[in-house]
């Protein structure tokens, strides 16, 4: 068994190209969606984050169904896909409960799936978007604990974000062989860094000369700490960085890391 990795978002908060934007970095740039990560098996389908982008994004590439999904914080560019999941959930699998009344069914649609998040994120989505549990189930999920789907187990890594108010989280993957550590936006661990990580997802910011979570040491300290035989960079943006894709790359190849980009897809 392996693990697939499809990288949904490389992008930021702004994404690229920046709304409204004529400069030559967004005109240049490819296309930069909100971060978001797919993890599949065989057996499983793990979706980390859901941005706005959400729809487009598992349209993209054909994902009509998960087994999870996990949300690193509450900010935006990481949750606004959630009212479009509620929205799923309110009708049957017939689409309309009632088309003289255009009604949801009470039983709605089962998406077969969990949104895994802090307490924390749960209270602050609940008040930007109201009781969304009603059609979707929501399971707890704190710094250290871990769960498992499918023979997938899923450990929760809290980290630092340079926003103390987040309590966010970096996912560990692991398939009993392999390891994938998603945390897409980082200054450092608050714990011990996780161990025997296969690829590691992290933020770009500070590594590439734009320290928006925290000083570039720090956060280079947190990723050699890791160890990981692989990093990808997300979280990236050129109209931020006024930097061409091609120079990130550069600047993130003579760290010895890799810059991601949208769709793009590792099997380990």
């Amino acid at each position: 068994m392996s693990l697939v990795i499809t990288l949904l978002g490389t992008g930021d908060a702004t994404s690229v190209p920046a709304p409204l934007c004529n400069c030559e970095y967004c005109i240049d740039s490819d296309r930069r969606r909100h971060p978001s990560v797919l993890i599949e098996t065989d057996d499983v389908r793990l979706l980390l984050d859901a941005g706005p982008d959400l729809q487009e994004q598992l349209h993209e590439i054909g994902v009509r169904s998960a087994d999870g999904v996990f949300l690193t914080h509450k900010h935006g560019d990481h949750t606004a896909g959630l009212p479009a999941l509620y929205q799923t959930a309110k009708w049957d699998s017939d689409h309309l409960a009632s088309i003289q009344e255009l009604q949801p069914t009470p039983e709605g649609f089962d998406p077969g799936f969990a949104i895994f998040a802090t307490p924390k994120a749960y209270d602050a989505l609940t008040t930007r978007y109201g009781p969304w549990d009603e059609r979707l189930t929501y399971r707890s999920i704190e710094g250290g604990e871990t769960v498992e789907i499918n023979g997938i187990d899923v450990s929760a890594v809290p980290i630092d974000h340079h926003r103390p108010d987040c309590h966010t989280l970096g996912f560990v993957v692991d398939d009993g062989d392999k390891r994938i550590c998603y945390a897409p936006d980082m200054r450092r661990w608050h714990a011990d860094p996780p161990e025997n990580v296969d690829v590691l997802i992290c933020e770009r910011a500070a590594i590439l000369g734009q320290p928006v979570h925290g000083p570039r040491d720090e956060l280079l300290s947190a990723v050699e700490s890791v160890n990981a035989e692989r990093t990808v960079l997300v979280n990236v943006n050129e109209h931020v960085q006024q930097a061409h894709t091609d120079e990130l790359q550069q600047r993130a190849s003579q760290e010895g890391y890799e810059l991601g980009t949208d769709f793009k897809t590792y099997e380990v």
